[in-house]
């Protein structure tokens, strides 16, 4: 009877010892390449934007015509065209109220193109600001995309990147340019 319990408490500490550690000590995101901590939020997805919508991104040339440096409906495999969302948010990005203020401001206003044309230091081009959000085209210099776009992207970046009521990131169009929101 003795070596009977004595077995028996060996083999429950045995399991309760395997389970210790087995147990992973955090449990896994969905997608890996999310990072959630008290200081922030990063992460990169993969957005297909919707029908109808300009996706181009155009250039300014001197003789004032333009030209498109990347037609993201033109895909060789048939595959839905897809693009970027890099999340970047802390306390310190903009409340995602006023990015999507920014947003509907901008779409709102009447201007149909938002170029780059900044040339020099940060290279990129604010296009509409509220409250402690602005929403901003950065890159290659005169390259543009439809400010329907941008509004577009900015409210991409609060749905994926939102973190305690923050939202901060760049939407990448192309290497030649991207949507920011800071």
């Amino acid at each position: 009877m003795l070596f009977a319990t004595r077995l028996t408490l060996l083999v429950l500490f045995a399991i309760s010892l395997v389970t210790v550690f087995a147990t992973p000590l955090a449990p896994r995101d969905d997608q890996e390449v999310n990072s959630q901590s008290s200081d922030g939020f990063k992460g990169r997805f993969r957005v297909q934007p919707p029908a109808g919508l300009d996706t181009n991104v155009y250039q300014d040339l001197e003789d004032g015509t333009e030209k498109v440096i990347f037609n993201s409906t033109a895909s060789s495999t048939g595959e839905p065209v897809t693009f970027d969302i890099d999340c970047d948010t802390t306390l310190a990005s903009p409340m995602y109220w006023d990015v999507y203020e920014a947003a509907r401001r901008l779409e709102v206003g009447g201007r149909k193109w938002c170029p780059q044309n900044n040339p020099a230091g940060s290279r990129c081009t604010t296009w509409m600001t509220n409250g402690g959000a602005a929403l901003a085209v950065c890159g290659h210099l005169w390259a543009k995309v439809d400010c329907d776009y941008l509004a577009w992207s900015a409210r991409q970046i609060v749905v994926w990147c939102n973190w305690n009521d923050h939202a901060g990131g760049k939407y990448i169009w192309n290497s030649e340019l991207k949507g920011i929101v800071y």
